[in-house]
This record gives structure tokens, sequence and C-alpha cells, in this order.
């Protein structure tokens, strides 16, 4: 307990866990869900979307070299 209740879904396969995992464990797992809703959050950026840029002078190269 004592979680923010945005992790009530890992709080609660934590609590499910046969038997319960250490801290480290815990830690570790509470962690992964952070870094997943960072990527997820980072993805539903439209900038984020629009930020890719084609080096087309590579690309010719590697077509080019290909012939």
């Amino acid at each position: 307990m004592g979680l923010n209740d945005t992790y009530s879904a890992v709080r609660g396969q934590i609590l499910l866990m046969q038997p319960l995992p250490n801290i480290r464990k815990i830690y570790s797992l509470l962690l992964q869900e952070e870094k997943q809703r960072k990527l997820t959050e980072a993805n539903d950026s439209p900038i984020h979307a629009m930020n890719v840029k084609r080096n087309t002078r590579i690309t010719e190269n590697r077509q080019s070299t290909r012939l």
C-alpha cells in the first residue's frame, strides 16, 4: 500500500503473486511500469511523430552501391 492510485493495476498483480516477491522485485516491477508509461506518453505526442527526418544522402549512397 502507499502507492499512488495510478499503480493500482501493478499493485494488484503484485498482491496476486505467490509467494509475494521481495522488495527488490517489487521495485523492479514498478520501475518497468514507469518506463513503459514514459514511452507511451512520448509516443502519443504529435510532435514526436513528426520529428523523424530522413537523411536522403545516405539513402542515395546505399542505393547506388547496390546497383
